[in-house]
């Protein structure tokens, strides 16, 4: 995979899941001088008391730190006079469940304890029309009338009103709530509230249900006979109990109880999934099922009724065609292997070998050694994926001998930006590059500075790479060589005059200052123990300069 930007690696997001409470009061009592606070935490979810969870109760401006025990529920006693008091219970956020609050402002104890009890079935079907409540309400031990508010809505969400309710003389009521108020399937949570009066204090109620989900799948195939290695065009769709569509479920395919293949409904509960008529073989009455799973308690399971498919029988591949793929592929085997390794360049190479060897050894040219950047070959599997690699990795060496150059100095410049330095045995390795290309210097004590390009990503080319150093010292000999080897009566006395040798005879003919500088300089360079740097090179260029500007024959005046 082509790598478009090289970011740092992040650390993966943190998801933290924490449950809501409920802060539910009982009817708060004053026995003798105390009063009594007592309730209870739920998990908004599924209804269970929380157990164990830190408390502070707040009674007019005292405040105290409690536990909840193991089912949720709580009990304190305060010390109080008559009249209207201040009520607050907090719980603070932790790793498990979040924040929650409840406050009561002017509530009297002088207030008789109001008693709410609300029943709900536990289970209703999304086909049903309606849900029936019964509600009590008394006052310690003695029914009321009272008028109510009755609020419905999903675990863990907001609830909304949905009804009221007025208890009769026996202080009880039904309630029925409509369908469309209920909403769609899944867990819900219906809350009794009375608001409080001038007797009674605000009390509330709740219970928990859930609306459990019928379904229907529809499965079609488009025809029921194929040929062998054609494509099944299978389509359906799923429904619930009330007819709406189910989206984002899961849908598989099965034969006989094997699952073949699968498919998410889209937002109007269609799915289609296309068979290979391959993957079932060929045969007559094959019975494709599409299954519906729910992993959700509260949703039914639901399968559609077996459609028949009949395949055609499986016709043979033609031996020709089957041969001539061979063929083809072999050939494009040779051709790739030829365009790897190139034998013709070693046949060429060998056959200039065998007319070299009728040439004078001494009258062959003179190869100067290679310098720069040798890339490495990729090896054979890389060929066949896209570039990836993101690095630039080689050895630096003397172009001359041959040797490793340890401790030589590499720069990267373009879209990354890196220096490094290679190792004792004259290797490298940068660190992962951007993509783009980026200009490669190197440079060391005593040897020319090189420079190369290369392009990120790559397909291995630039790992194993060689980058040949040329010596100053043999640099400048090279340029003096170029200078003075016409010069000499025969070009083959050069490598047996001395620099001093050649500086006499030229001297003979026609004297020349600049030649003696010259003739210094090389042998300062070329001969002492001290290495050069890069930096003299250009001195190097001036002095033969100069020697060949004065070297040249004068014309005379006529």
């Amino acid at each position: 995979m082509l790598a478009t930007w090289h970011k740092p690696a992040q650390a993966a997001p943190e998801l933290v899941l924490r449950e809501r409470i409920d802060i539910h009061l009982e009817p708060i009592r004053r026995v003798d001088s105390t009063i009594v606070v007592k309730g209870r935490l739920l998990q908004r979810g599924d209804g269970d008391g929380a157990s164990y969870i830190s408390m502070r109760l707040r009674f007019d401006e005292r405040w105290v730190t409690i536990l909840s025990d193991g089912d949720g529920y709580f009990s304190q006693r305060f010390v109080g006079s008559e009249g209207e008091h201040i009520l607050s219970v907090d719980v603070e956020e932790s790793l498990h469940f979040d924040a929650a609050h409840l406050e009561m402002a002017d509530f009297d104890v002088e207030k008789r304890p109001l008693e709410l009890q609300l029943s709900a079935p536990s289970t209703l079907a999304d086909t049903e029309s309606e849900l029936d409540l019964m509600i009590h309400v008394s006052s310690e031990g003695q029914p009321l009338s009272l008028a109510l508010e009755i609020f419905l809505g999903s675990t863990g969400g907001p609830l909304h009103r949905v009804a009221s309710a007025q208890t009769n003389h026996q202080g009880e009521a039904l309630v029925k709530i409509a369908q469309e108020q209920l909403g769609k399937a899944g867990r819900k949570r219906v809350e009794l509230r009375f608001a409080g009066d001038e007797s009674f204090d605000a009390a509330t109620a709740s219970s928990l249900f859930q609306i459990t989900s019928s379904a229907t799948v529809k499965l079609e195939a488009g025809g029921s006979e194929f040929d062998y290695g054609d494509t099944i065009p299978v389509s359906g769709r799923l429904e619930d109990g009330r007819g709406e569509a189910i989206k984002d479920a899961v849908i598989s395919l099965e034969v006989q109880g094997q699952r073949i293949a699968s498919a998410k409904t889209d937002e109007w509960g269609d799915f289609r999934i296309p068979i290979d008529s391959e993957e079932l073989g060929s045969g007559t009455s094959i019975a494709v099922q599409a299954v519906y799973r729910p992993i959700e308690d509260w949703k039914a399971a639901a399968h559609s009724p077996p459609i028949t498919i009949t395949i055609g029988q499986r016709k043979p591949f033609p031996l020709s065609l089957a041969l001539a793929a061979f063929v083809v592929t072999g050939l494009g085997l040779v051709t790739f292997v030829g365009l790897r390794t190139r034998p013709w360049e070693r046949f060429r190479a060998s056959s200039a070998v065998g007319r070299d060897e009728e040439v004078v050894a001494e009258d062959a040219p003179e190869i100067p050694p290679v310098t720069g950047l040798s890339a490495g070959r990729p090896k054979l599997s890389r060929t066949f994926r896209k570039a990836h690699f993101m690095d630039f990795e080689g050895t630096v060496r003397d172009a001359v001998t041959k040797e490793c150059i340890g401790f030589a100095r590499v720069e990267v410049e373009g879209p990354s930006s890196q220096v490094l330095n290679t190792n004792v045995l004259g290797s490298f390795r940068t660190s992962a590059l951007y993509e783009g290309e980026h200009l490669i210097r190197i440079s060391a004590d005593g040897y020319v500075s090189e420079q190369c390009r290369v392009t990120t990503p790559h397909r291995g080319e630039f790992h194993s790479t060689t980058i040949n150093m040329l010596p100053v010292r043999e640099k400048i000999f090279s340029l003096y060589k170029d200078a003075l080897r016409p010069r000499l009566p025969d070009p083959k006395l050069w490598g047996i005059w001395t620099p001093r040798q050649i500086l006499d005879h030229i001297k003979s003919s026609h004297p020349n200052a600049s030649l003696t500088a010259l003739t210094d300089f090389v042998e300062e360079s070329f001969f002492s123990q001290r290495n050069p740097h890069e930096d003299v090179l250009p001195s190097a260029r001036e002095l033969i300069r100069a020697f060949q500007k004065e070297d040249r024959p004068r014309v005379p005046r006529p």
